[in-house]
Formats: structure tokens, C-alpha cells, sequence
């Protein structure tokens, strides 16, 4: 490893050891523990961590949050509920290490420690341990996706590379978005919300219920929202209206040796695409099927999973786009001993598209690949997990990604952590099978843009080290990472129109390439805490250094951002929670334009909800009022920057929306 690595990591270890002496210093002065007159003993913290969140994406076990081998946060139900979010990217924005970018009202984007863009791509997002990630694309879709907020249950969000588990795309961090069951449906009670907005007139409704009928327990749901668009206040009138229709059906079986559980999501656009392609008035139709089984109860349960992801796109003037990806995964935990366990597995996937981009042709593609990883406990405080996988391609070939992480339980309630892990993004079907021509000028210049099949996934290996301190009622905790990438996939010109008569560098093919590396280094600091009696508070602070190989800056990759939240927690009926989100300056720099750069200035943003319960305790309501971006500074995410394929705006201000709702539970 290089001197400046070296030197940062030093560095982490000092502030560390600064933030430890600090937690204790904030135990010591416990007033919840003055109050009761006694020691914080080691007892008194392990009730404490058994209290904690039960997660399962980091190790693909159920575990707790302090026993993580990466760096973990949860959203929680109850989080969701108070937040003022109407979207799942809106949510995203209160967490440590994640990049959030609005095109616009129709398109956002999310990564985990820099390089975010226009498709952000190296980011796995799962639905329930189902993958969302649009193999063709190399995207995620968030407007497209059939899910109700209202649904969810908690969202995991780990940062760092997750291929080991999970494969391919898993690169900087997985977020796993975990909905409720048709079994925890309807032992609870029917979920109803409905909001007008104003500022970008729309309106929005979900609702979903559950019933049981002899051994089958089973859930239904739809939800409905509209919005003119950010863009709709703008001069440009930059398209970027949207309304989408959702419904949902899913059953659960309670079986001898397990749970069999089937579900059906549709997702029914029209949608204002505003994107390297314009896509006005685009009806996107989003399907996924999938059944599974698990032994949820066995000694050394076995879990098996089948789903299909269909995505269809159509357009006015044709640009058509039919994805299907059809994916098989099994896996199995095995308990060794008292001291050591097994998760191993393995999946099959095929991806498919016919689409305008492909010159209407169909394309596929197919992975298989085995995993396995050892949870060895080495003493009464350290556990060894160490892992590896293999995946091999239709396309590409083999790769291996191997992860080790040591972590050791300083006491009852400290953990430290260090890991190193390696991961890779899979090149899309687009970079592999582009054929797509546009005329510059009719009959005299067209681009081309094609596909590469020798193109090599993008590699990246990291080196983490982490502490956590959990608290009454609190908890601090602190990761420091370097990220070494390799084999960096973008589509760059390879041949020029001749000069003169063109003006110099006029490309006439793209095709996408590896050109080079980059390295990313940063501390993410999280917290949560009590403020008084009722009122909670949250606070992370993330810095990221993000360069090339030449020691230029990522696009989209601000060195520092920032949450401060504030909640009421209690019985009371009128609560409120807000949010405080600073994003610093960054910039895009255009390959397709001599490496041009355009600022993206820092900005602060404000949301609020304010709520009034009312009705029976058992069965409450809620009238609720929640604004997001209250400062309405009309600040971009993206620039107003042109593209090689269309000129104008592509990005919308965003614009303060206020609703007004009611919501019961």
C-alpha cells in the first residue's frame, strides 16, 4: 500500500482512539444510569444489545448490528413512519455514506461512497434479498419500482463491497429493502395514507390489507401517485411529469418444514424520462413474480429463491425497451460446532433485452456462480468471517471475490472492527451489445455508438476498519475505508470525423471502454442520541476523497455531507420529526466534451412532518402535514449540461413540495 493509505489510516486509528475516550466519557456521565444508582455492568449491556435491530444482509445470517463484519445502518419502521418521505430516495438521504442525486421529480440516483451519475451503477438494491438492479441499464429504476413505502419493514443499508454474498454490482455497498410479510400483515391492521402536494401539484394514496384463510395467510396492496414535475416552475419546462399505478399480491404457507411464500408487483407509468435519451410521456409496465421457500426454523436452514424481473418500456417516437432477467439462488447455513458456521450457496441468471439501443435485435446474457462463508468464533470476543465467490459469465469469464473481516467485542457494548473485501461491477448488456445510430446531420454525419464484448468488469478492493459503542438509549459509531478501483467502464469515442471539413474531435463511434482506476479514501461518523425527555436525536457526518489515477475528481462525488434529524419518541399525540441534510460541492466533469466540468454547488435541505393522532389507541389515525426541501432554494443536483445524444436542460431545480395527508397504522 502507498504512503498516503498509510498515513490516512494512521490517522483514523488517532481519531478512533479520540472517539472511544469520548463515548466513554459520555457513559460515564450517563444520567439515565446516575438516575438508577447502579454500575453499568456488563449484564446491564448485553440486555441492552439484545434489544437491538435483527439484521441479515451483511452475513446473509439474522444477527445484530454491533456483530456486523461491515459497516451497517438500518432504517427502522418506526423511522419511516416519522420521516416526512414519500419516496424511497428521499429516505436514503438521512444515511451515512450515501449519495443521493435528483435529476429530477422523475430521476434519482443513489451510490454509496461517490461515484454517483446520471445511471449510478455500482450499487446492488434488493427487494427482500431480490434484486432490483436492471442488468441492461446498469441502473435502478426507483420511480418504476412496484413497493410501498408503507410496506416496508426496515431497510439495511451496507457500505463497502458485497460480491462475496451477493455477486456481481455489489461494488461500493448493498441496500436491502425488507417488506412486511403476509403473515405480519394480517396479524396487524389495515395501512391507509393519502396526501395532496402543492408546490408540484400531484397526489398520492396507498393502502394495503391482510387476511388469513386455513394455513395460508395473504396480503394485497396498491398505491397510486402523481406529480406535474419539478420542471413544470421552470421557464425551460424541463419534462419530468410522472403518475404511476402499483398494485401488489403476495401468500404465505406455513409448511412442516419451512414457509412457502409467492408474490406478484406491478409497476404502470407514464412517465417524463429526462435522460440521456428523452423519453416525454414513456409508459414503463414493471413486473416481478417470485416464490420462495424457507426452513426458517431448521437447524441448518435452507433457503430457495426464484424470481422474474420484466421491464417494458414504450414510447412515442419508438424507443422501445423490453428487459427480462430470470434468476434461480439457493443457499444453506450449517452450524459446525458452537464455535464455527457455514452460509454457502449458489445462483443462475439470465438477462434479456430487445430494445432501440440493440438496433431492435435480442440480446442476452447468463452467470452462474457459488459462494460460501465461515463465521469461526476464535475466543469469547473475536469472530473471524472469511468468504469467497465465484462467478462466472457468458460475457466476461470468471471472477473471485474473497472478503475476511475480523471482529472483536472490546467489552459488552464496544466493538471493533477491520476488513478488507474485493467486489466488481459487471459490464451491461448495453456495453457489451450497443448498436444504436444517430444522425448529427442527415445523409452527411451520423454517430454510432456500439457495444464491446472484450470489455472487463470494474474491480475494486477496500480496507475498513470500524467502531461502534452502543449506549442507553444512544449509540456512537465510527468506519474509516481506502477503496482501490481498477478497469473504470465508461463510453468514449473511438474514431473522429475527418477536420476539416468537421470541426476537430467530432466523434463519429462510442464504445464503451476500461480507461484507467481511481482510489477513494473516508471517515463516516453516526450517532444517535437522546435530546430530553420525548425527543431523539440523529447525526452522521460523511467525508469521501474520491480521484482518478490522474488525481482528478469523480463526478458526482462531494467530500462532505451531513444529517442532523430530530424526532419526538413516545405516546404522545402530537409528534414531529426533521431533517437537516448537507450535501458540499461537487462537480460532473463531460468525457463526451473534452472533459469538460460543470459545478454542482453545495446545498442544504429541509424537511419537515408534523402529525396529530387521533382515534382509539388500538387502531389510530394520523393527520399529518410534511414539506420537503422547505428552504425552497431551488438548488440542481445535476447540472444543466448537455449531452452528446440531445441538447438542453436535462435537470429540473428542485422545488419545495408541502403535503397534507392522513395515515393510519
Amino acid at each position: 500500500m502507498s504512503t498516503a493509505p498509510t498515513n490516512f489510516f494512521v490517522r483514523s486509528l488517532v481519531a478512533t482512539t479520540l472517539l472511544c475516550a469520548a463515548a466513554t466519557a459520555v457513559r460515564g456521565a450517563s444520567p439515565v444510569m446516575a438516575a438508577a444508582g447502579r454500575s453499568d455492568t456488563s449484564e446491564d449491556m448485553e440486555l441492552l444489545l439484545s434489544d437491538q435491530v435483527i439484521v441479515t444482509t451483511a452475513t446473509k445470517t439474522a444477527g445484530r448490528v454491533s456483530d456486523s463484519p461491515a459497516a451497517l445502518t438500518v432504517i427502522t419502521e418506526d423511522q419511516i413512519r416519522a420521516s416526512g418521505a414519500r419516496t424511497l430516495t428521499a429516505l436514503l438521504r438521512s444515511a451515512p455514506g450515501v449519495d443521493v442525486m435528483d435529476v429530477n421529480s422523475s430521476q434519482s440516483n443513489v451510490s454509496i461512497r461517490g461515484f454517483n451519475d446520471q445511471f449510478s451503477n455500482k450499487l446492488l438494491v434488493m427487494v427482500d434479498g431480490r434484486s432490483i438492479y436492471q442488468d441492461f441499464y446498469g441502473a435502478v429504476f426507483w420511480q418504476q419500482e412496484p413497493l410501498l413505502l408503507s410496506r416496508i419493514k426496515q431497510i439495511e443499508i451496507v457500505r463497502g463491497p458485497g460480491s462475496t454474498l451477493y455477486g456481481a454490482n455489489a461494488f461500493s455497498g448493498v441496500i436491502n429493502i425488507i417488506t412486511k410479510t403476509p403473515q405480519e400483515i394480517a396479524a396487524g391492521t389495515k395501512t391507509f395514507l393519502t396526501a395532496e402536494r402543492g408546490g408540484e401539484n400531484g397526489s398520492a394514496i396507498e393502502s394495503y390489507a391482510g387476511g388469513k384463510s386455513g394455513a395460508w395467510s395473504y396480503s394485497v396492496g396498491g398505491g397510486y401517485n402523481s406529480s406535474d414535475g419539478y420542471g413544470s416552475e421552470e421557464k425551460t419546462r424541463v419534462p419530468d411529469a410522472h403518475s404511476t399505478h402499483i398494485l401488489m399480491a403476495d401468500a404465505q404457507r406455513a409448511l412442516p418444514g419451512g414457509v412457502l411464500r409467492l408474490s406478484v408487483n406491478t409497476n404502470d407509468s407514464k412517465s417524463d424520462f429526462s435522460s440521456i435519451f428523452l423519453v416525454p410521456d414513456g409508459d414503463w409496465r414493471s413486473r416481478n413474480y417470485t416464490a420462495s421457500y424457507d426452513q426458517d426454523h431448521a437447524r441448518n436452514p435452507l433457503q430457495i429463491r426464484a424470481f422474474v424481473n420484466t421491464l417494458d418500456l414504450s414510447d412515442p417516437a419508438g424507443l422501445n425497451i423490453q428487459s427480462r432477467i430470470v434468476d434461480f439462488d439457493a443457499q444453506q447455513q450449517h452450524v459446525v460446532s458452537n464455535r464455527n458456521q457455514l452460509v454457502y450457496g449458489l445462483d443462475y441468471r439470465t438477462s434479456e433485452i430487445k430494445a432501440f439501443l440493440t438496433a431492435n435485435q435480442n440480446k442476452s446474457r447468463s452467470t452462474w456462480s457459488v459462494f460460501g462463508q465461515d463465521e469461526a468464533r476464535l475466543g469469547a470476543k473475536t469472530t473471524l468471517f472469511a468468504g469467497m465467490r465465484l462467478d462466472h459469465d457468458s460475457a466476461y469469464g470468471e471472477t473471485v471475490s474473497p472478503h475476511v473481516s475480523l471482529v472483536h467485542h472490546l467489552d459488552a457494548a464496544q466493538t471493533i472492527r477491520v476488513s478488507y473485501g474485493s467486489a466488481f461491477r459487471a459490464p451491461t448488456l448495453l456495453d457489451n451489445y450497443f448498436n444504436f445510430s444517430v444522425p448529427i446531420i442527415p445523409d452527411v454525419l451520423t454517430l454510432q455508438l456500439g457495444g464491446n464484448l472484450h470489455v472487463r468488469p470494474e474491480k475494486i478492493h477496500s480496507y475498513e476498519i470500524g467502531y461502534r459503542r452502543e449506549m442507553k438509549d444512544a449509540y456512537v459509531g465510527v468506519n474509516a475505508f481506502y477503496n482501490q478501483i481498477s478497469d473504470l467502464m465508461y463510453a468514449l469515442p473511438t474514431t473522429y470525423a475527418p477536420s476539416p471539413p468537421f470541426p476537430p474531435n467530432t466523434p463519429l463511434t462510442f464504445m464503451s471502454e476500461n480507461i484507467g482506476g481511481a482510489r477513494a479514501m473516508g471517515v463516516e461518523l453516526e450517532s444517535a442520541f437522546p435530546v430530553a425527555r420525548g425527543l431523539r436525536g440523529q447525526f452522521n457526518y460523511s467525508y469521501q476523497d474520491v480521484k482518478d489515477d490522474k488525481d482528478g475528481p469523480i463526478s458526482f462525488s462531494p467530500a462532505h455531507k451531513a444529517n442532523l434529524a430530530l424526532e419526538t419518541v413516545g405516546g404522545s399525540r402530537v409528534s414531529f420529526r426533521t431533517d437537516l441534510h448537507y450535501v458540499g460541492k461537487s462537480i460532473f466533469r463531460d468525457l463526451y466534451h473534452n472533459d469538460v466540468r460543470y459545478d454542482i454547488h453545495a446545498y442544504l435541505r429541509a424537511d419537515l412532518k408534523i402529525a396529530y393522532q387521533f382515534g382509539p389507541a388500538a387502531h389510530p389515525w394520523r393527520a399529518f402535514t410534511s414539506a420537503t426541501n422547505l428552504l425552497g432554494d431551488g438548488h440542481r443536483e445535476f447540472p444543466q449540461a448537455p449531452s452528446p445524444l440531445s441538447s438542453g436542460a436535462q435537470s429540473a431545480a428542485a422545488q419545495r413540495v408541502i403535503w397534507l395527508g392522513v395515515e393510519s397504522r
